[in-house]
């Protein structure tokens, strides 16, 4: 590939991945701000507590380990198929701790009253890896 094609993919790339992040940030303020006006206080700090433990369980993702697929080489160089049974297999395993999390959070009293959101919430993670690798795919 050509320095001015290489110049023009990264580009775009930069272009769509940093849309896609903005985006995706103005969106989630916009439904924060919904939510504080829609939602009780009590209801809004279930809602933050919970989606702040899902958060913290889904930082360890499986997004760290598909950086490897956007190095610059032949696509045919790229197992596709190992990375997502990676992503699959990461992904599944911090599902199982969210929901021992849930379950250890139950015997709190008070937390107990969340536990059932963070099951409610807990398959978002097993998405999450199926979107994820595409995104990935997407912006290499």
């Amino acid at each position: 590939m050509s320095s001015q094609g290489l110049k023009k993919h990264a580009g775009q790339g930069l272009i769509w991945g940093g849309g896609f992040r903005v985006f995706h940030m103005v969106l989630q303020f916009g439904l924060s701000l919904v939510l504080a006006r829609l939602l009780s206080p009590d209801d809004n700090g279930t809602f933050a507590v919970v989606n702040g433990i899902v958060g913290l369980l889904n930082a360890i993702t499986f997004e760290n380990f598909t950086r490897h697929i956007l190095q610059i080489r032949e696509p045919d160089e790229v197992h596709y198929q190992d990375h997502f049974t990676a992503a699959i297999g990461i992904q599944a395993v911090i599902f199982v701790i969210t929901n021992l999390s849930a379950i250890a959070l139950k015997s709190l009293p008070s937390y107990a009253g969340i536990a059932g959101y963070i099951h409610v919430l807990s398959p978002i993670i097993l998405l999450s890896s199926i979107g994820g690798f595409h995104y990935i795919c997407l912006e290499k």
